[in-house]
């Protein structure tokens, strides 16, 4: 529900699935951000930059994007928000709020599981 919001709220929104390994479930969608974010600030230059999520391995990036002239916000779970980002991002979102707001218990909505997929009616 999250994703469908962002996405008709103006956002750009990249998913990748991702595979099993072990008792982990990775995507290895770092590089693939990374990649969109540098192909965007090199082709579009956007004023701002909003990179969701709280993995530090982000810093370099939003470094990078504020070196060349763009605003970098990070928007994160505060919790989950590593220091590095933090300290290269210009801004901060906590996004504690904004996932509580989707969270089914705290909506009329009915939510469904099926296998890994969430089903909102």
């Amino acid at each position: 529900k999250f994703v469908y919001w962002a996405r008709n709220n103006g956002f750009l929104v990249v998913t990748k699935e991702g595979k099993v390994k072990g008792e982990d479930y990775e995507s290895n969608i770092d590089i693939v951000m990374a990649m969109d974010a540098i192909e965007l600030a090199l082709e579009v230059k956007p004023d701002i930059v909003v990179l969701v999520t709280g993995d530090s391995d982000f810093a370099y990036l939003a470094e990078k994007l504020r070196r060349r002239g763009m605003r970098v916000e990070v928007a994160s779970v505060e919790q989950s928000l590593g220091s590095e980002l933090k300290n290269a991002a210009n801004s901060i979102v906590d996004l504690i709020e904004v996932f509580d707001s989707f969270n089914p218990q705290n909506s009329s909505q009915t939510f469904h599981r099926i296998g890994n997929t969430s089903i909102f009616d």
